[in-house]
């Protein structure tokens, strides 16, 4: 039984006569949007559930139904993680976003009073509250009912048996200081919440201008604390975007506490494109090298006629130098300084390690690379994270991180994917297992030998013992220590100073870049990569220390799915992901609500329409209960019952038709032949045969009809002709 899910959102009605200035009139109704003639409607994500809510946490939940057992897991799973999938529908209008939008506000300004509205971190934008809201949202864990609630700049969270967290913004002031009730209720209580939304129109901060700080009535301590010297550089466009409530969510160095993000990473409401294209290329190495239970890869049955193939290794011209680096993070320091914080780290990681990192800088420029950048990489850690931060400071005062020894310990026991890459550096170093400029090496070899890797924890510590004799330095962690860390098979993937490019290879064995793919292909593969991405990384969370929050449900929002798809890639979607969802190792997430906001009928007919939210237009009302199901359903009847779509074919073509029918039935005895002809030619233009050959029948009926009917008034009237002369002769 699925223990998680959304379940539904609602618009609560407020006079807005009562507000207190026009801004908040504004951001009302910036917030309702397509909604404003539909307030108090709850939009629910199960079409067949009803939720009667008389206020406060007296609130129930009728006709909830569930699926077969774990409807949406497929075979060869390597998880026990339960799957939810719903899909949102309607036409362009009808408010699809602007549900996702309202779910998003709610989570965020919850967020605001555990992690506060102010700047943490230079590597953190701050999160920003959204006032004027009036709203619900209503989910299900753990089998227990849950109603987040917004009125104006008040939040509360109900169960049905009590409230549970009550917070209230004050106007024109920030959240200066977190709650630590708040950060327990989304510990306890709460889910993490992934958006998808690719279309060039989407989450342009100028769009939402009204919910933007507002700065001119706020007190001036509080803009102090937000304009710090560091911002004084920016332009318009910069200091505006930092005014939005948008941008809080686009950033993650937070070790995925804020419980939403916004993917792709938006700059000025622009995607970055070029920054996707890297990230991707990064991300797509893991899932062409991950294999489920049966050694499994999917790549090929998603890209049809292509597998994933080969792999070269380049490594990049990065951290040849230690400098550049070490100067971007601190402008203030001479080289001095910078070669002793530098060369403490490399003495505190050798020593914890066991190995002579000096020593390994003089066997090549790679390995000389390989050091540099995991210094880089421990001070970018210290910089962007919350549980690091300290060490960082301590850097910037004081030339030392106060514990370099307990720092790096840290980062090593850090399993999650704050640390990941420090820890896939030192695989590099010690087992040397991916070598430099390697060219076409073969997935499957790769794969294998990753895996044999992983598993031989013994074989691994017989390596490193090796490594470690080698470069003859005392020191390190002993045997039981690094069975407890041994690597596994992510830690073994290529570390940052390579710069792997991937190869595909044809059905007719020609080898191709992973750069020449169609935009639609690789619009495919970085959606699929980007969700695991963030799923892994959400799931490492709890490989880390310390009482940070750890989110074991996760809601996935795709928006507007289908962009840049062919048909065939929309049929295959939903399947896919799913696939890929349950290939990866997944040992904490418990629960994924897959949500996609679509026209897609073939996205449509992979969900049962108890799992589907109908969305009305503009003065229309949805008769649910005409609404065939669209599990399996044929595409034609999904697109008339389910988008509502009062013609199956283009306006263009339907008017031409129209006026075709029209001349048909204008045909009578008199029509010239060529009339017929130019008529019978635009019929055979006609793609369905069925209306094809109707029409043509009705053309060919309606001349001989014509011709019956003439023949049979000219034998009436020479009827009456004949009497008339009968009776003249009598």
């Amino acid at each position: 039984m699925t223990t998680f899910r959304l379940l539904g959102v609602k618009i609560v009605k407020q006079d807005v006569s009562e507000m207190t200035s026009q801004l908040s009139v504004a951001r009302y109704k910036s917030v309702l949007k397509v909604f404003e003639d539909k307030l108090e409607d709850t939009y629910c994500f199960f079409n067949e559930i009803t939720i009667n809510d008389n206020g406060e946490n007296n609130f129930e939940v009728i006709g909830e139904k569930e699926l077969p057992g774990n409807f949406f897991k497929t075979p060869n799973n390597k998880n026990d993680t339960q799957i939810e999938v719903s899909a949102i529908v309607g036409k362009n209008g009808s408010g699809k976003s602007s549900v996702i939008d309202l779910v998003t506000r709610l989570i965020n300004n919850l967020a605001c009073f555990a992690f506060t509205e102010r700047p943490l971190r230079p590597a953190a934008e701050r999160l920003h509250f959204v006032p004027d809201i009036y709203a619900c949202l209503y989910y299900r864990k753990d089998d227990n009912y849950y109603k987040l609630e917004q009125k104006n700049n008040t939040v509360t969270l109900y169960s049905q048996e009590s409230p549970l967290y009550q917070g209230t913004h004050a106007e024109n002031r920030i959240i200066r200081d977190s709650d630590p009730n708040a950060e327990n209720i989304l510990k306890d209580h709460l889910f993490y919440t992934m958006i998808f939304n690719y279309s060039m129109h989407s989450y342009n901060f100028y769009d939402y201008s009204m919910e933007w700080d507002d700065w001119s009535n706020m007190d001036n301590q509080d803009i102090e604390i937000i304009e710090k010297e560091e911002y004084e550089h920016e332009n318009d466009d910069e200091r505006y975007a930092r005014r939005c409530w948008l941008t809080g969510l686009f950033h993650k160095n937070d070790g995925y506490q804020v419980p939403v993000v916004i993917n792709p990473y938006r700059e000025f409401g622009t995607i970055k494109m070029q920054n996707e294209k890297e990230l991707s290329r990064e991300r797509l190495i893991y899932l062409t090298l991950i294999r489920d239970k049966n050694k499994n890869n999917y790549f090929k049955e998603v890209i049809d006629d292509k597998e994933a193939y080969c792999i070269t290794f380049s490594t990049t011209n990065d951290y040849t130098d230690k400098y550049p680096f070490m100067e971007w993070m601190f402008k203030k320091k001479d080289k001095e300084a910078l070669d002793s914080i530098y060369q403490e780290i490399i003495t505190a990681w050798s020593s914890f390690l066991g190995i002579d990192l000096n020593g390994i800088k003089q066997e090549n420029l790679f390995y000389s690379k390989c050091v540099n950048y995991l210094i880089h990489k421990t001070l970018k850690t210290s910089r962007n994270y919350k549980d690091y931060y300290g060490y960082f400071e301590n850097y910037i005062e004081n030339d030392t991180a106060g514990d370099t020894q307990g720092m790096v310990k840290d980062f090593f026991e850090d399993k999650s994917h704050k640390t990941l890459k420090i820890r896939q550096t030192i695989a590099q170093i010690i087992f040397k297992h991916l070598q430099e400029n390697d060219k076409e090496v073969v997935l499957s070899t790769i794969s294998d030998k990753l895996e044999e890797l992983e598993n031989n924890k013994v074989d691994q510590f017989a390596k490193y013992t090796e490594f470690r004799a080698k470069y003859n330095h005392d020191g390190g962690f002993d045997e039981d220590y690094f069975q407890k860390y041994s690597f596994d098979f992510e830690e073994f993937l290529p570390c940052p100073i390579f710069d792997p490019l991937l190869y595909l290879k044809s059905s007719s064995d020609t080898i191709i870049n992973i750069d020449i793919l169609s935009s639609g292909e690789r619009q495919l593969i970085n959606t699929f990569s980007s969700i695991i991405y963030h799923l892994r990384n959400i799931d490492s969370a709890f490989e880390k220390k310390g009482d940070h929050i750890k989110y074991k449900d996760v809601v996935v929002f795709v928006d507007e799915v289908e962009l840049y798809f062919h048909p065939e890639f929309q049929v295959k979607f939903v399947n896919f992901l799913l696939k890929w969802t349950s290939s990866i190792n997944l040992h904490h997430i418990k629960n994924i609500h897959l949500c996609f906001s679509t026209h897609s009928p073939f996205i449509l007919s992979d969900i049962p329409k108890q799992n589907i939210m109908f969305l009305a237009s503009h003065n229309e009302e949805i008769d649910k209960d005409s609404i065939s199901e669209t599990f399996g359903a044929n595409i034609y009847d999904i697109l008339k019952g389910s988008f509502f779509l009062k013609k199956p074919i283009g306006d263009f073509s339907y008017c031409r038709i129209e006026n075709t029918i029209k001349r048909i039935n204008e045909v009578d005895a008199t029509t010239e032949e060529e009339e017929v002809k130019s008529i019978l030619s635009e019929l055979e233009l006609i793609g369905d045969d069925f209306l094809r050959c109707q029409l043509k029948q009705q053309l060919h009926q309606k001349k001989e009809y014509e011709i019956l009917k003439l023949k049979s008034e000219k034998a009436e009237i020479e009827r009456k002709i004949a009497e008339l002369e009968e009776k003249k002769e009598a």
